[in-house]
């Protein structure tokens, strides 16, 4: 099962990472502790995935019991609302997939400075150069805040649950003594290298076909493909890097997406479309896709 393997590898890291600062020396302890948030960052983001398909409720067969461990097991944990979630990501993105105004995707890529005005290969190399910033984390936390965390869509009740909880932790955490360790290895993580492994995944979604190409459903995503050793650094699924078909069939559970995707590649149209292979390689596909630089004298992209 999804959750067990996430939480199975967040445990492991988590005591990996303990049992080196006490019983090794500093100058071990500290590249542990480095790798170890790396890790979790990613095994984070892999839980949020959870909360991503309970909301589609292609998490599991039964959708209720599948949203409730989505929610508990892989939202929550990373402060992220299911009711809130699903009103921002269906309606706002699935919904209005590229709209300018209501897309959060597109906005966050404008915010960044990507599309618009801005879209060339010197932008993606300075967005790239400054994603791990303080400010360009900030963005993408505000991001999260205003879309997945704080979201208008959230009900009442369950932003009551959700505080509810986190301070039940967060009390337990200080009266068991153990809290430097939840702000060490949860929160750190939380707000570092899972936002850059998600701010260059979400990259890999969409830009910048969210920009450049026809407004039809099968131009404006990307599929990307990525080995055994990539999937398990970022802490991604099978099927994840799909998310063309996801988008296609946002119902189909994340485990047949590569079946989905092999029977789509039968219709010549479908088959011809790029996809990126690799997180470096698909970097660069998406780079070398860009102009040089953004020519403000002549007219706009077309955005049929």
């Amino acid at each position: 099962m999804e959750a067990v393997e996430h939480w199975t590898w967040i445990a492991v890291w988590c005591a990996a990472s303990v049992l080196a600062w006490r019983h090794t020396p500093w100058w071990l302890g500290v590249p542990v502790y480095i790798v170890a948030i790396f890790f979790i960052g990613g095994r984070q983001r892999g839980i949020a995935g959870m909360l991503h398909m309970a909301t589609h409720r292609a998490f599991m067969a039964n959708h209720r019991v599948g949203s409730v461990i989505g929610a508990v097991l892989g939202g929550y944990p990373v402060l992220q609302s299911y009711t809130g979630y699903r009103a921002s990501h269906l309606g706002e993105h699935h919904g209005r997939l590229g709209d300018p105004e209501r897309d959060p995707d597109y906005r966050q890529y404008r915010d960044n400075g990507l599309c618009g005005d801005d879209l060339s290969r010197r932008a993606l190399r300075r967005y790239l150069w400054r994603v791990i910033t303080p400010r360009a984390t900030a963005s993408y936390v505000l991001y999260l805040l205003r879309h997945r965390i704080m979201t208008g869509g959230e009900r009442p009740a369950e932003r009551v649950l959700r505080v509810t909880l986190l301070a039940a932790v967060l009390a337990w955490a200080v009266l068991g003594g153990w809290w430097p360790w939840l702000l060490l290895l949860w929160f750190v993580p939380l707000v570092t290298t899972q936002v850059w492994i998600g701010a260059l995944a979400e990259l890999m979604e969409h830009f910048p076909l969210i920009e450049t190409s026809p407004r039809i459903d099968i131009y404006m995503s990307w599929n990307r493909v990525y080995g055994l050793g990539t999937r398990f650094l970022l802490g991604e699924k099978d099927g994840e890097g799909f998310h063309l078909v996801h988008h296609l069939f946002p119902r189909t559970p994340m485990w047949r997406l590569r079946e989905v995707d092999a029977i789509l590649r039968r219709d010549p149209v479908y088959a011809a479309l790029p996809r990126l292979g690799g997180a470096l390689g698909g970097l660069e596909q998406i780079y070398r896709s860009l102009p040089p630089r953004r020519d403000h004298t002549g007219p706009p992209l077309a955005r049929t």
